[in-house]
């Protein structure tokens, strides 16, 4: 059984608009990389504490910390980029529970939502990977559906397009013989 999780920034900016797609779509977590315009790792402490509460209420759990860790050129100041990193850290020990986000094997999906010629379903050989991934970790599928507002050929809000990625999600786990919570 897997625990689906999806980038919420690729929804909406706004935290209720996120909150009431993920409760909408059935998704209990997701991946936080951004709210408000905000990266996750630019919140203020405010910002960081209005936004669990919201989500801590709705009963939507936080994965992993979507950041930019990593992202850096070798010749950059990674003394900065370290600092970064703690805060990263950081925010993990506040949005995710301390026994869990340490433990969790993850796995990305980039779903496809449209039958544009730019759309790649996934082959059989990733769908026999994801389901050996699934089943040794029994972790978080993280969606990542690359939502793009400005796009014409995707059409539809976030939300819908959203709504769309789950769906498409959960047929490939139901021809997998894979469960989601």
């Amino acid at each position: 059984m897997v625990k689906l999780s999806g980038f919420a920034d690729e929804i909406a900016a706004d935290a209720k608009e996120q909150i009431a797609t993920l409760k909408e779509t059935g998704v209990q977590y997701l991946e936080l990389r951004g709210v408000g315009g905000k990266g996750v790792l630019d919140l203020s402490p405010e910002e960081v504490a209005a936004f669990k509460g919201q989500l801590d209420e709705a009963g939507i759990g936080v994965s992993s910390i979507g950041s930019p860790i990593g992202k850096v050129q070798i010749r950059s100041d990674l003394e900065a980029h370290f600092a970064r990193f703690e805060t990263a850290v950081q925010r993990a020990a506040i949005w995710c529970s301390c026994t869990s986000w340490r433990r969790h094997g993850r796995y990305w999906i980039h779903t496809p939502i449209t039958s544009t010629s730019r759309t790649r379903w996934p082959s059989r050989g990733e769908l026999c990977l994801l389901g050996e991934v699934t089943r040794a970790c029994a972790g978080f599928l993280s969606l990542e559906p690359h939502l793009k507002a400005d796009d014409p050929e995707h059409g539809g809000t976030g939300p819908e397009r959203f709504a769309t990625a789950v769906s498409a999600l959960r047929q490939v786990l139901d021809g997998a013989g894979i469960e989601d919570d």
